[in-house]
């Protein structure tokens, strides 16, 4: 029973290390540098909307059924999947917002999205950053 509960304890832990590192990227030509975990969690929960410069923002999630869109829902915004479930449900219920479009691509096809458009901001694994985005926060 005690290696069990080792065996338990450890793959949990591993789990939620396994998306240590997570980045919030945008398009290279996107007039930003750097945002905040406190800016990023007001942009996916549909409170800003526009960058610093002015700019549209149009927020990507992840697939809901990913260990990623978990890792960033509870990391930066601070809440659970069925709390951020039950905020979008109130906000498209009072018309006061929509929860962000879904990218079933993984962090590849998140990436090539906000390559693509310079109003798009993502979160993907650290290790999948390369030239054709930029990262503005990463979440440790």
């Amino acid at each position: 029973m005690r290696k069990l509960q080792l065996l338990i304890l450890s793959l949990v832990i591993f789990s939620s290390v396994s998306y240590a590192d997570i980045v919030v990227i945008v398009n290279p030509e996107a007039k930003v540098d750097a945002l905040s975990e406190g800016e990023v969690k007001r942009i996916y929960l549909s409170k800003l909307k526009t960058f610093p410069n002015g700019g549209e923002i149009v927020p990507i999630d992840q697939a809901k059924a990913s260990k990623i869109y978990e890792a960033f829902y509870t990391t930066v915004v601070k809440k659970s999947i069925s709390q951020i479930s039950a905020y979008w449900a109130r906000a498209v219920f009072t018309g006061a917002g929509m929860p962000p479009k879904q990218s079933e691509g993984g962090s590849a096809g998140v990436k090539k999205l906000v390559a693509d458009n310079p109003n798009l901001i993502g979160y993907i694994e650290k290790e999948a950053v390369d030239s054709s985005v930029k990262v503005v926060l990463t979440i440790p």
